[in-house]
């Protein structure tokens, strides 16, 4: 039996109740062979196949210039998109996608989101079963930053959750794989994100009750059991509510707001495959090494697109990832592309793969409570509006007593990859003040690692410590602030300043700071007080 991949339809797009079993199938593919409908067992189903004429593959062209009496074979690939319709009970619509191209078959925005998460779930972790917890082989999460992470978790054998070592504070789980407690009934092994996909023993007759039993498991909640964080974000459905958040995002675009937005792969890719990028404001011949959505507005700004930009146009126009051949590997609808959170009526959304998800009232209340409960510190100078973050630094260290500006620099060890700041100024009590300039989050994602790096490896690392005191005593001049031996220090007499010099409003930092932003100090916060700091916050207002 083939694994199967289950998606669960929509009953309307864009609004719009779909009629038939074509109101499903993407629009940019116009060869495609259908059959059917023809009705089952309590169910009426359709399907869509397509093929791509043979070729030859795209590394023949190098080969050949060495074995130039080679037989080179032609390859090609099939695809199929089954769409059926449950009609005894009447629960709507279900696809299922076959080979490499059936996916590509069925409208992006047809399907539900999540919905194969939680059902699969509940198959590995049904109520009452308290039998050997180990099911899960493999995990995806996702994390909003400074970019956007994607991560993919496997195990040689089946585990915990814990096993796999997801930050529950920063990221998303978004698919799980694993043994169901009911191995016969669905199979070895499911696993599920947007699509439930299982390899159950059945014959197409079974495909209705296939339906049927796939939707009784996602209605169930036995997932809250172990994985209650999930309802953190919910997908949302309300059409008013998604149109508002529409008109959002296409008004950062219009405005040139793009700071604000994301633009990437909007799931994990195989890189080894993708060479470069063509946007659809390119012509046939343009690729790029990047997919920037500098590039993207500036296309759609040339090509005058922006004014009438709608969310249609979104959706239908797509991002093409090739490969060094030119040859389309993976295409996304522009929408599907972009990331980025909004706030509406005092609820936080998030636009991840071309949907957004709604932050619970409940965990954005515990946010800002940890949020506004950080230790403030109030004797940082305020900064002019038009100072730039360095001249701050340089002002900050001069007027305050015993004070050493450190701004920009660097420290490399062998613990990392990249040269460490130890930090912006460093007082006498021994305060390590990391600052920033604005409230945009990507700087402010900076400014949290670098405060929580910069505490890692002065627990942990000697070498560290012995660079860091030979940049204090050249700052000094001499060996005042002589805080970092070889042997080690007590993190309890040292604290960690993160300082943002912004028009704060008179806003709280819950008010102030984007939600990712808030999602990241708590892990920092959490990091580096486990390490025996003290940490604090500082707004540094702007004046004119």
């Amino acid at each position: 039996m083939p694994n199967l991949a289950c998606y669960r339809l929509r009953d309307e797009i864009e609004g719009v109740l779909v009629q038939d079993f074509d109101g499903y199938l993407a629009e940019e593919h116009g060869d495609v062979q259908t059959y059917g409908p023809v009705a089952g067992d309590g169910f009426t189903s359709k399907l869509f196949v397509i093929s791509v004429p043979p070729r030859q593959p795209s590394w023949i062209s190098f080969l050949d210039q060495g074995f130039d009496a080679a037989q080179w074979p032609s390859v090609s690939s099939a695809g199929a998109l089954l769409v059926v319709r449950v009609d005894e009970p009447p629960l709507g619509y279900f696809a299922f996608t076959f080979g490499t191209m059936g996916r590509f078959l069925l409208r992006s925005d047809a399907h539900r989101r999540a919905y194969g998460l939680r059902t699969a779930l509940n198959l590995m972790y049904p109520t009452g079963d308290a039998t050997n917890p180990s099911r899960l082989r493999s995990v995806d999460s996702h994390r909003q930053d400074r970019t956007t992470v994607r991560a993919r978790r496997q195990t040689s054998t089946a585990s915990t959750f814990e096993v796999f070592d997801v930050d529950r504070m920063r990221e998303f789980l978004r698919t799980a794989v694993g043994k169901p407690a009911d191995r016969e009934r669905w199979g070895s092994r499911v696993g599920g994100g947007d699509a439930l996909n299982a390899s159950p023993e059945l014959n197409f007759v079974g495909v209705g009750q296939l339906c049927r039993d796939i939707e009784s498991a996602s209605q169930r909640t036995d997932y809250r059991q172990r994985f209650a964080f999930l309802d953190d974000m919910q997908p949302v459905t309300e059409p008013q509510i998604v149109g508002r958040l529409h008109e959002a995002v296409l008004g950062k675009l219009r405005d040139g707001q793009i700071d604000e937005l994301g633009l990437g792969p909007p799931t994990i890719v195989d890189w080894e495959r993708i060479h470069k990028f063509r946007l659809p404001t390119d012509g046939r011949t343009v690729v790029r090494p990047e997919m920037r959505l500098e590039d993207l507005h500036r296309g759609l700004q040339t090509r005058g697109y922006l004014d009438d930009l709608d969310i249609p146009f979104l959706r239908k126009n797509s991002i093409v990832a090739v490969d060094g051949d030119g040859t389309s590997v993976e295409r996304w609808p522009i929408l599907r592309c972009l990331a980025g959170t909004f706030i509406l009526d005092g609820v936080t959304y998030v636009l991840d793969d071309g949907d957004f998800w709604a932050v619970s009232t409940d965990f954005q209340q515990r946010l800002d409570q940890e949020i506004d409960a950080i230790q403030e510190v109030d004797w940082l100078p305020a900064a002019d509006v038009a100072t730039r973050e360095d001249a701050y630094n340089a002002q900050a260290a001069s007027v305050t007593a015993g004070c050493l500006l450190l701004d920009k620099k660097l420290i490399t060890v062998s613990a990392k990859t990249t040269p460490v700041e130890l930090c912006d100024l460093l007082t006498q009590d021994r305060k390590l003040v990391h600052v920033k300039r604005h409230l945009g989050s990507r700087d402010l994602s900076h400014l949290f690692s670098q405060g929580a790096v910069s505490a890692e490896l002065l627990q942990s690392d000697a070498g560290f410590r012995d660079e860091a005191q030979r940049v204090v005593r050249e700052a000094a001049e001499g060996d005042s602030h002589a805080f970092f031996p070889t042997a080690g220090i007590d993190t309890r007499q040292f604290g960690v300043v993160y300082a943002i010099v912004a028009d704060w409003k008179n806003r709280s930092y819950a008010q102030a700071l984007p939600f990712f932003s808030k999602v990241n100090l708590r892990r920092a916060v959490v990091d580096i007080r486990n390490r025996g700091f003290e940490v604090a916050l500082a707004r540094v207002q702007v004046t004119r």
